[in-house]
């Protein structure tokens, strides 16, 4: 198969040639190719006065049958018998060379160009979380890109960009959670789209957290008197006594932007501060319902001074723990895990939900351990004193 050339037009006969183009049937958009004019058997290209250049052209059309003898020739940069070139539409390479000192035209097979494509790079990936991520739209190898929209989509629901940003080429911001962040466009008139996966690393470097020792035991008048008649003998935990600690978050919160805008995360375990063992004022030997228990048919001083000593051994053991748990790694990996999605303005609200599911380990502990350390009552309270309080 050849292609004979005059000065307007090229025409495709199919006889017999001494040369032939070797080269791919198919490429990349915009990937450069060798080409190579090849003689048959022992011929040799050399024209008369034994030059071996060739001239390179260019036919577009997807088919023999598309190629119009009166279409445009491109020129391709190229004169030996090796020619890249990086085709931008399927079409024929044609070389025009000397093959025995006689001129002679060939055309290749028909070179297919994929069409051009929308491609999302987003670096790095994955990352810690924390981290910002870089994501870009291009057009490849080429074309004109017109960016409609972008989401994400992860953590159970799917976040569409504001249509204000929508039509950048990039974007980027701080990741808390995986997902997939996608892209929409429209290259040369067509519709394009993209997606990237983006998985979120845990971070190992979280700072050892700094718990408080046991606090003293201390009266709190917020705790009510028990009741004179108890439901199987037993007491419920807060009433004789309580455990509390504050937590205190400033500066430990951080929140996602662009693709994870509205997300948030702890940057940082929240400070544990100010711990208190509180003992109901029954407890107190001073306090007018301690010493009414003077025994016979009611509870007497021995026993609230046993109840006492129990009451106080059992919050300790609560703030014990609280402290083993908060320094533990397994509390680590919870609050590095502890993600929400929040658009409001309330902080204890952010913070309180952000907590709930690393404290859920904790407070099964502790429910644990009050369902097997009960003070049983088994002696029944006087209540017949005159409150001081």
């Amino acid at each position: 198969m050849f292609v004979t050339s005059g000065e307007q037009h090229v025409s495709v006969q199919v006889v017999p040639t001494p040369l032939r183009i070797a080269g791919p049937a198919e490429v990349s958009p915009g990937d450069e190719v060798t080409f190579t004019a090849e003689p048959v058997g022992d011929f040799r290209i050399r024209d008369p006065q034994g030059r071996r250049g060739v001239l390179w052209q260019f036919l577009p059309g997807d088919t023999l049958e598309k190629h119009n003898p009166a279409s445009p020739r491109e020129d391709v940069p190229c004169d030996s018998v090796q020619c890249k070139y990086a085709p931008i539409t399927s079409g024929r390479l044609v070389a025009s060379t000397y093959v025995e000192g006689q001129p002679l035209s060939v055309a290749s097979q028909v070179v297919r160009v994929g069409s051009s494509r929308l491609n999302l790079t987003c670096t790095p990936n994955p990352l810690l979380r924390g981290g910002e991520i870089r994501c870009t739209a291009r057009a490849e190898p080429h074309g004109e890109l017109e960016v409609t929209g972008w989401s994400f989509t992860g953590d159970g629901r799917t976040i569409e960009r504001p249509s204000s940003e929508a039509h950048s080429t990039e974007w980027n911001g701080i990741m808390v959670v995986p997902g997939l962040i996608s892209v929409r466009g429209r290259i040369d008139g067509h519709d394009h789209s993209d997606s990237a996966r983006i998985e979120i690393s845990d971070r190992t470097n979280w700072p050892a957290v700094s718990y408080p020792p046991p606090p003293e035991p201390t009266r709190s008048t917020e705790l009510p008197y028990p009741p004179m008649n108890q439901s199987a003998g037993e007491r419920s935990h807060g009433v004789l006594g309580r455990y509390t600690i504050l937590t205190a978050y400033a500066g430990k919160f951080g929140a996602g932007s662009g693709p994870n805008a509205n997300w948030w995360y702890f940057r940082a375990p929240p400070n544990f501060e100010g711990p208190v063992i509180h003992l109901n004022p029954a407890l107190f030997p001073d306090d007018a319902f301690f010493r009414a228990q003077t025994g016979g048919r009611f509870c007497d001083r021995e026993f609230m001074m046993r109840t006492r000593r129990h009451v106080e051994r059992h919050e300790r053991r609560h703030h014990d723990i609280s402290a083993g748990y908060w320094s533990s790694s397994q509390a680590a990996a919870a609050l590095e895990r502890a993600t929400m999605y929040y658009t409001g303005s309330d902080i204890g609200q952010l913070a309180e939900g952000l907590l709930a599911p690393a404290e859920g380990p904790l407070q099964e502990e502790q429910a644990k351990f009050d369902s097997g350390d009960i003070v049983r009552v088994t002696c029944t309270f006087n209540m017949n004193f005159r409150q001081e309080r």
